[in-house]
């Protein structure tokens, strides 16, 4: 004998505020969707368009989650059956760089949410982890004895490139704004940009010009 039972209720779209600390993937965990049915929902066509990624959205940035349909499947019903929602899960990606050379094959343990995990950089110095959706914190200690380093991690508080927060993380990141500088510090930041132009044989300016703008998100990766 078979049944047809219902998966998932009707539902009207609602607006969501997103909140410091927020990335889609996080959001779409939340409140039951596949990240790529918000983000390719016509109604965030201007959020697409602003944001560019759905990996770097800011806070106060307005996504709209779309209305859920109904779906219906015939089981037998003197069965057991097992339903697995789709999802993507999230990717950590950094790498390492001493003096311009990769940290390659450097230990490390990375600590996210109280879960731990350990492994080695790759030949380019890169480490490459999934992430739960909705981890928030992490520390990662990379290497050992003398070149051993603890970097703290706050994950979904990247800001777009195109806003000061966010070009200053960047910097912070690349390593041209010292970590224990206040990134809302207009003349730290101009420093770090004149600094990271004069690396780059950019005209220095210590402003986020459209060139040094594209620089940084070229070497940051976002």
């Amino acid at each position: 004998m078979y049944n047809s039972g219902s998966i998932m209720g009707d539902q009207d779209s609602t607006e969501y505020t997103v909140q410091a600390g927020d990335c889609l993937f996080s959001i779409a965990e939340h409140h039951g969707y596949h990240w790529e049915t918000i983000w390719k929902d016509p109604a965030n066509a201007a959020l697409r368009q602003l944001r560019k990624t759905p990996a770097v959205i800011m806070a106060r940035d307005i996504v709209t989650l779309p209305a859920k349909k109904l779906k219906e499947l015939s089981r037998a019903t003197d069965q057991t059956h097992k339903f697995v929602r789709s999802g993507t899960p999230a990717k950590l990606r950094l790498q390492f760089l001493n003096h311009g050379e990769p940290r390659k094959n450097q230990p490390y343990t990375l600590d996210l949410d109280g879960v731990t995990r350990s492994g080695t950089t790759d030949g380019e110095g890169f480490l490459t982890e999934y992430l739960p959706s909705k981890a928030r914190q992490g520390l990662l200690i990379l290497g050992q004895g003398d070149d051993q380093i603890t970097y703290p991690l706050e994950l979904g508080h990247l800001d777009p490139v195109d806003s000061d927060s966010g070009i200053a993380h960047r910097l912070t990141n690349l390593g041209f704004l010292p970590a224990n500088a206040d990134p809302s510090d207009p003349d730290a930041v101009a420093d770090a940009l004149r600094h990271f132009q004069t690396n780059q044989n950019l005209p220095v300016t210590g402003h986020a010009d459209p060139g040094t703008t594209n620089k940084i998100k070229e070497l940051h990766g976002s």
